[in-house]
């Protein structure tokens, strides 16, 4: 095979490489847990979770809701947050500085 011809099938394949790229950049994510969304359903989904925390009392329900309303990086932290003791303890702490 000449040169020209194995460098043209070389351009093909990398061509070919950043077309499958491409393709895959544009597929539709299955959303988890972990995965951030538009911002009024990032929102949305921290505080339905928020409504799961059964070791909070009510009016704590309401405090933490209120605080993942107020800003986006207080509900990118909350849904970050994959471990429950610490993400626990970060909602305690949340809510009494938000108390005081």
């Amino acid at each position: 095979m000449s040169e020209g011809a194995k460098a043209l099938q070389g351009l093909a394949a990398s061509v070919s490489r950043v077309g499958e790229m491409v393709g895959m950049a544009f597929q539709p994510t299955i959303p988890t847990r972990y995965s951030v969304d538009g911002t009024p359903q990032h929102c949305t989904r921290a505080i339905l979770r928020a409504q799961e925390e059964h070791w909070l009392l009510i009016p704590e329900h309401v405090s933490l809701i209120n605080l993942l309303r107020q800003n986006t990086a207080n509900v990118d932290t909350y849904l970050a947050l994959t471990n429950d003791e610490i993400q626990k303890e970060w909602v305690k702490d949340q809510i009494l500085f938000a108390d005081n």
